[in-house]
């Protein structure tokens, strides 16, 4: 179970900026074909690293292909009911 109440405001900040930065590294057509929302990817974020801190600062400020790599492997790979992360992947900015 992931304990929401455990977010600060500015980590959810953080995970808002991050997840609208990743959302326009993407075409309108991957959006569409993916079924993508802003605020999926931002509880995505946020998710992962309640259960397992990521330096959040860093990734705002990481590559476009480090911050990819990051958002949209938590995407593909977490469990939404318990916030961790499949397959052993790990997000390059994990503290």
């Amino acid at each position: 179970m992931i304990k929401w109440e455990k977010l600060s405001r500015e980590s959810a900040e953080l995970a808002h900026n991050i997840a609208f930065r990743a959302f326009k590294l993407l075409t309108k057509q991957e959006v569409e074909q993916h079924g993508l929302k802003l605020h999926e990817l931002e509880m995505d974020i946020c998710a992962a690293h309640l259960r397992s801190p990521i330096n959040l600062e860093g990734l705002l400020s990481a590559t476009d292909s480090d911050l990819g790599h990051d958002v949209f492997g938590i995407r593909r790979f977490i469990d939404r009911d318990t916030g961790f992360l499949k397959h052993g992947f790990s997000p390059r900015w994990s503290k």
